[in-house]
């Protein structure tokens, strides 16, 4: 799932540190959006904040960095989720989770040879899973 357009996609990889504060900006005002009922708006910013995320585990230099952008990933994409399914996109929901999931998978092989960095992100997939059967999705 993209959120962004390619465009948009393209300028926060060649901006990491950009990447970050929107990421920041994006996740704060899906939050409030969702606080005030405002779940379209919800959505989107965290839908924008969840490419962010994944623009900065593609983008970050080292492992520490690498795994600080994966719980990012995580934590943003688990609460799309739960957007999702607040409002019955089961679906949606699934689709994400799933995502998340390959997307670490990928990771994990990339990381294989850092055995550190591997059991972290082997913990992180456990995460997701935890985060699919709290909101009520078989994962």
């Amino acid at each position: 799932m993209s959120y962004l357009c390619e465009k948009h996609r393209q300028e926060l990889q060649n901006n990491p540190e950009k990447a970050q504060q929107l990421y920041q900006h994006w996740f704060d005002t899906a939050q409030t959006a969702a606080s005030q009922q405002e779940m379209s708006t919800a959505i989107k910013a965290c839908g924008w904040a969840f490419d962010a995320a994944q623009t900065l585990v593609n983008s970050v230099p080292d492992a520490t960095q690498t795994l600080e952008a994966i719980d990012r990933l995580i934590q943003c994409g688990g609460y799309l989720a739960t957007l999702y399914q607040h409002l019955g996109q089961h679906l949606n929901a699934c689709t994400l989770l799933n995502a998340i999931t390959e997307y670490l998978l990928a990771c994990e092989a990339v990381q294989g040879r850092h055995s550190e960095t591997k059991h972290l992100i082997q913990a992180k997939l456990r995460d997701v899973q935890l985060n699919a059967n709290a909101i009520g999705l078989v994962h």
